[in-house]
């Protein structure tokens, strides 16, 4: 058996991945941990193959497999998995950062899928992120900022808005000249602003870590968003 959990919304699968291994564990089962960066298929092979000491059935947990470089090992890999996933002792639970493609999927015919995605209301909030302000846009933003939280949670919200200035940094160096959409976007920014921006999501995250402001994320993020 192979369950998957994949997409962006690292929370919510996170939490899914953290309940089927306490419920297979709460069943018996024995369950595994495999490191995917090292791990060659011969290995994988003999983890899927071999039984307890007491005959348990057995559970394999492997994590961003499909973030691996694309590599015959990796191929391998995964065709492993598709093989071993018929079998009805032993089950594998891939969890995968990003969310998977429709190809990607299609080689685990058989496999239990769940993704776990970000809202509308989150990507409406990040894609209004922008350097040129109005008073009226700074609100909206706000407004959005808001809708997004209470779709998503604030700590998501908060994890997502790291990635995107490192996006839109990335994207007006110009490393990734195919991603239109995000090279835009980050025109409406300076680099000072970008850096200003980065810095302080940085020290909101140490803040937070330490306990180290008795303000919410939510707050600070609210507070970021009006003064850039």
């Amino acid at each position: 058996m192979l369950v998957i959990f994949h997409g962006e919304h690292h929370t919510q699968s996170r939490a899914a991945l953290t309940q089927a291994i306490a419920a297979a564990q709460q069943h018996g089962r024995q369950v595994a941990h495999l490191e995917v960066k090292n791990l060659e298929p011969s290995g994988l092979a003999v983890s899927l193959q071999t039984q307890s000491l007491f005959a348990e059935p057995r559970t394999i947990v492997l994590e961003e497999l499909h973030s691996l470089p694309k590599s015959k090992r990796k191929d391998e890999l995964i065709a492993l998995i598709a093989q071993f996933a018929e079998q009805a002792e032993t089950e594998i639970i891939l969890w995968e950062k990003k969310q998977l493609t429709a190809t990607e999927l299609k080689k685990f015919p058989h496999a239990k899928v769940q993704a776990f995605i970000p809202t509308r209301s989150m990507f409406a909030w990040l894609n209004a992120l922008s350097g040129q302000q109005t008073e009226a846009t700074k609100a909206k933003m706000v407004t959005l900022f808001q809708k997004a939280v209470e779709s998503d949670g604030e700590q998501f919200c908060f994890a997502m808005l790291i990635r995107q200035v490192r996006l839109l940094m990335e994207a007006k160096e110009g490393n990734n000249p195919t991603q239109f959409k995000m090279a835009a976007q980050a025109q409406l920014f300076s680099w000072t602003q970008l850096f200003s921006l980065h810095k302080k999501l940085l020290e909101i995250d140490l803040l937070q870590k330490t306990s180290g402001t008795p303000f919410t994320i939510s707050s600070q993020v609210e507070l970021l968003m009006v003064t850039l």
